[in-house]
């Protein structure tokens, strides 16, 4: 769920990888949202990331670097 000021993105499909999980949280939404966004954090609760970078806010458009099974991917949208 986007912020205030945020836009809701949609996944492309056609990337050459998509990857979608799903869990259940006992948590606020926002709090989870606030973990999620914090991009940098990633590797504070996901073991399997050991780095992720965005340069500023997120934004549609904007890319994502992060490094998960040995390989860097750049996500963006």
């Amino acid at each position: 769920m986007p912020g205030p000021g945020e836009e809701l993105m949609e996944i492309n499909s056609n990337a050459p990888i998509v990857s979608r999980h799903e869990v259940a949280i006992n948590a606020p939404l926002e709090s989870v949202w606030r973990l999620f966004t914090k991009i940098d954090g990633w590797p504070e609760w996901n073991p399997d990331i050991p780095k992720a970078t965005v340069a500023g806010p997120i934004a549609v458009g904007k890319v994502i670097h992060w490094e998960t099974a040995g390989m860097e991917i750049p996500s963006n949208r």
